[in-house]
């Protein structure tokens, strides 16, 4: 009977003939509870679970600016969730283009009950006490805890 592998972290990869460990990516996440698992591949980003997806993004507007391989581009920047989302990263243009922080919701429009998704499913699960059988979950704009499934 074969080994049933339980590491959350880690993933089997047929390569050269062979069954081989790797580290997961953030998108072989499946739920926001193994997303919050993984380490990214910089240590300059991190793994988010955003509509029911795992994505690797810098950790900040600063951590894009100092990255230092590439050009600062408009829709990288303003496509960073902070921890804080009272703050966006907003992209200014110039000889030399910038992601800088900046408060959110100057007007109303901005606002947006969704992007509380982050916090609920994410900060949450590192922040809570919740037992090894609880999570959060977002839906229908609430944070609520629910019981996990056999699966998760």
């Amino acid at each position: 009977m074969g080994r049933v592998y339980t590491k959350k972290s880690a993933k089997c990869v047929w390569e050269n003939n062979a069954c081989v460990e790797k580290s997961k990516l953030c998108g072989d996440a499946q739920n926001a509870n193994e997303c919050s698992l993984i380490t990214p591949t910089s240590s300059n980003k991190k793994c988010i679970y955003l509509n029911g997806q795992c994505k690797e993004q810098y950790e900040d507007c600063e951590a894009y600016n100092n990255n230092g391989k590439e050009t600062i581009e408009q829709n990288v920047c303003e496509s960073i969730v902070l921890g804080d989302t009272s703050y966006k990263c907003v992209f200014q243009s110039g000889t030399s283009n910038k992601c800088v922080q900046q408060k959110k919701y100057s007007t109303c429009s901005e606002f947006k009950k969704d992007d509380y998704e982050y916090v609920c499913t994410y900060d949450s699960i590192k922040s809570t006490g919740l037992s090894a059988e609880y999570k959060c979950s977002y839906k229908n704009s609430a944070c609520s805890e629910v019981q996990k499934t056999c699966l998760e």
